[in-house]
């Protein structure tokens, strides 16, 4: 018989509807339950692409006699960590605070009034690499809370209060210098991996936000050390040679063997900066990256309503990886008939003995990262066909929950490839996603997903920067007027006291409310928020944007040069608080010459630019259209530094010039 999940929508609760365990949903029905019966609530986090996860799901919640356990003696309490981030982030801050780290599947134990006491992560059915098995776990915290009801009283309420503490203290604010930028890439090229790319060493999650930055900074060791990352992770195990997507990250330092399974987030992130890297460098392996990683969100992860589904799992079959490996023998077979077989050693790294557990992880040789026309030609008729013969196999499955932040990213860099890259399908793939959560910001029904209660700021920042970003590739004014309403709600309802908290003042009372500081693969949504709100301050001139985005800043200060990897995207606002404003004003209503004159921009690497169109409305709303009209109807172009104007520009020509001697002529 079903449990209460059969009534959610998650698809990662809905995996959990039939066991046996009575569990909850997260909400007060469950709490309510917990203070009638004076039992302590046992709450499991996770989400449909997690791996261990599937495993302690299998292992011990599909298990009679562990259920019985469960039911007899808490009230269960099951939250899809994506669905529900604001209440994952308390209980992953007390697993932190409790055991020195963190992970999925998160274990906590709480009172009746939500105040954990007790948290750690997968338990195996049996006793297994020095872990207790599930069920002596269990047994233990049940004799404490029956047995030492003060003591267990006493640790919930000093761990809340810790907590509670640790929340405040982040809102203490430091000053910004440019000093914080340069100990900051001091620490990073000292963690610099200069071998593989990357910084530290096993496991290693991309540093998406981290390589964001360095790839804007000026030195040349900061753009190496980005674009060696970069390249290294898109030859390796962890991006699909085949289909494209990014994987969550590797069990070693080379980036070769991953944990499969492939998150939203960071397939969109690496697009855009495989595009940046394109463009900035000229190598062509980028491109190639940028398009295969674009593939696979259209294709694969794309709804039927032009929006993005969350992740695919890293099992198939109940095998992780299994959708991906590779023998020797499989490949021949596939590739012997078109001649191709010895691409699947030269190119892919293939061999008889394989690379992980007797089969073959895909990657990309160094040789042909940047083949001639033939030798592409070749890779490509290759990938093809063990692509097609893969796409026989039982594909891991798909979470379909659309989450409005992720998609957010995922707009905002479908853009930036667009533009970069010369792609105009990748922009509309962008518009027609953005089409879909315009009329909710519009009318105030935004939320974090689909059917959903909650909206909390990750989704109101990460959409405005997604929809800034694709104004600054179609120069539509529907999506530079929807960028300037997240920022409003962002001050509106995110902030209090000069801070951003990552939950809206009216929302749900949690625990504490709390406030994202660190990246976790997805950005930081206090750091997102901040840049949206710098940019439409100087596009916009409302100082209360700035204002409220450097007193975020100031917050993230102290901690910034100390853990640079953890907090990336801070540095890098922090990083455009200190260069040059660049902004580009167009005006005219001339087709032709007005695409030469933005295609002339749009598609060129600079990092801290904005474009801005007549169209966008009058200068009492974007100063700095003040006096910038096209002589009878002439496409114009402005380039301006710091507020300072060069003369305006009708040719593409000229304003190439313009933005060479600003650049210093570097790749475009």
């Amino acid at each position: 018989m079903a449990n209460r999940l059969a009534r959610e929508s998650s698809p990662y609760l809905l995996q959990h509807a039939d066991n046996p365990v009575d569990w909850y949903p997260w909400g007060e029905e469950a709490f309510a339950q917990a203070r009638k019966l004076s039992r302590p609530i046992l709450l499991s986090i996770g989400y449909s692409a997690c791996h261990w996860c599937h495993v302690m799901a299998r292992e011990s919640f599909s298990d009679p006699e562990t259920a019985a356990l469960m039911n007899d003696n808490f009230i269960n309490v099951k939250v899809d960590r994506e669905e529900r981030p604001d209440v994952d982030a308390i209980y992953m801050a007390a697993l932190q605070t409790l055991t020195g780290s963190g992970g999925w599947p998160l274990t906590a134990v709480l009172t009746p009034d939500g105040e954990p006491f007790f948290a750690g992560t997968y338990w195996p059915d049996a006793p297994r690499h020095g872990l207790p098995d599930f069920r002596t776990v269990l047994r233990a915290v049940i004799r404490a809370w029956d047995e030492n009801p003060a003591e267990v009283a006493d640790t919930a309420r000093e761990l809340t209060g810790h907590l509670r503490q640790q929340a405040t203290a982040s809102t203490r604010r430091g000053a910004l210098d440019p000093k914080l930028l340069t100990d900051a890439l001091e620490q990073l090229q000292r963690s610099f991996d200069s071998k593989h790319g990357g910084f530290g060493t096993a496991p290693k999650f991309p540093p998406h936000s981290v390589v964001r930055l360095l790839l804007g900074r000026p030195e040349a060791s900061a753009r190496n050390a980005a674009l060696t990352t970069l390249r290294h992770m898109a030859r390796g195990g962890i991006f699909d040679q085949l289909g494209g997507g990014l994987a969550r990250y590797t069990v070693d330092e080379a980036w070769l063997v991953p944990h499969f399974e492939k998150m939203l987030f960071d397939s969109a992130q690496f697009l855009g900066l495989c595009a940046s890297a394109a463009v900035s460098s000229g190598e062509t392996g980028f491109r190639r990256a940028a398009l295969l990683g674009a593939s696979w969100l259209l294709h694969d992860m794309r709804t039927d309503k032009g929006t993005f589904r969350s992740a695919r799992s890293a099992e198939s079959d109940g095998i992780e990886g299994e959708f991906y490996l590779w023998t020797q023998a499989e490949l021949r077979k596939v590739l012997e008939p078109a001649g191709l077989e010895s691409v699947a050693s030269e190119a892919f790294g293939a061999s008889e003995a394989g690379n992980h557990e007797g089969r073959n992880i895909l990657t990309l040789s160094e040789d042909w990262w940047q083949p001639d026309a033939e030798r592409a030609a070749r890779l490509e008729q290759a990938r093809s066909l063990l692509f097609e013969a893969r796409a026989r196999r039982n594909p891991p499955e798909a979470d379909d929950k659309v989450l409005t932040s992720w998609n957010g990213l995922t707009i905002e860099n479908l853009a930036l490839a667009g533009r970069l890259l010369g792609e105009p399908r990748l922009t509309d793939a962008a518009r027609s996603a953005a089409a879909a959560f315009l009329p909710q910001l519009d009318s105030g029904t935004l939320r974090h997903t689909a059917g959903g209660d909650t909206l909390l700021l990750e989704d109101v920042a990460f959409l405005g920067n997604g929809l800034l970003g694709l104004y600054q590739a179609d120069l539509d004014p529907r999506h530079l007027a929807g960028a300037a309403r997240a920022a409003e709600i962002i001050v509106t309802d995110f902030s209090a006291d000069g801070s951003l908290y990552s939950t809206a003042e009216e929302g749900e009372q949690l625990l504490y409310r709390p406030r994202g500081l660190t990246d976790s693969g997805a950005p930081a949504d206090t750091a997102e928020a901040a840049r949206l709100l710098l940019a439409m301050s100087r596009l916009s001139g409302t100082e209360r944007y700035r204002e409220l985005a450097l007193a975020t800043l100031e917050a993230a200060a102290p901690h910034v040069s100390r853990q640079p990897t953890l907090l990336g995207s801070s540095l890098a606002v922090i990083d455009s608080c200190f260069a040059p404003a660049v902004d580009v004003v167009f005006a005219g209503a001339e087709q032709d010459g007005l695409r030469q004159l933005t295609a002339t921009v749009q598609q060129r690497y600079l990092p801290h630019a904005l474009l801005l169109h007549s169209s966008a409305g009058s200068p009492a709303d974007w100063p700095l259209l003040e006096g910038r009209a096209g002589e009878q109807g002439s496409a114009t172009a402005w380039l301006c530094v710091d507020r300072s104007c060069r003369l305006p520009v009708s040719e593409p020509a000229a304003l190439a010039r313009q933005l060479d001697e600003l650049t210093g002529a570097q790749p475009s």
